[in-house]
């Protein structure tokens, strides 16, 4: 089973329970429904503290303090929601290549390259249609407009 996780990326590495361990049955994954709202719940939080008065007056030099102070809990969560949803929008970054590694880690690093690390950055990058000059500016490729679409239909699910 352990060889199984560790060449099947996409089957969910929570440790299994005492029964599952002695029948067998692999671990539930969350659809793609259940991944959806808990994307859009965190989303509405995080565009609900932004939008705090205190949050409105901060320049923007100090929005990004604030986002390099908090915590590297917070940071990961944000992060591992943006790969989320990332693999909600475009299935196919998740598929492993013949080098072994999926598209999903490259598209991570590009962004990291640009400063997005979270859903609502990406999201006002893309809304803003921002996104594909600050990758072009960092020398990676443009994400297509097939990507665009697809980020900005999913959004739908976060609001």
């Amino acid at each position: 089973r352990e060889e199984h996780c560790r060449t099947h990326p996409w089957v969910e590495r929570a440790s299994p329970s005492m029964d599952q361990r002695h029948t067998g049955t692999p671990p539930r994954r969350r659809s793609a429904v259940e991944v959806a709202t808990g994307l859009r719940d965190r989303y509405r939080a995080a565009q609900q503290q932004q939008q705090s008065p205190q949050q409105n007056r901060e320049s923007a030099a100090d929005g990004e303090a604030a986002n390099k102070a908090r915590s590297g809990k917070e940071t990961l969560e944000a992060e591992n929601d943006l790969i989320d949803f990332l693999k909600v929008s475009r299935p196919e970054w998740s598929l492993i290549t013949q080098s072994g590694k999926s598209n999903i880690k490259r598209v991570m690093a590009k962004l990291r390259d640009i400063g997005v690390t979270d859903i609502q950055e990406l999201m006002r990058r893309v809304m803003t249609n921002t996104i594909n000059m600050d990758l072009s500016e960092a020398g990676h490729s443009r994400f297509c407009d097939e990507t665009i679409q697809a980020l900005r239909s999913e959004r739908s699910f976060l609001r």
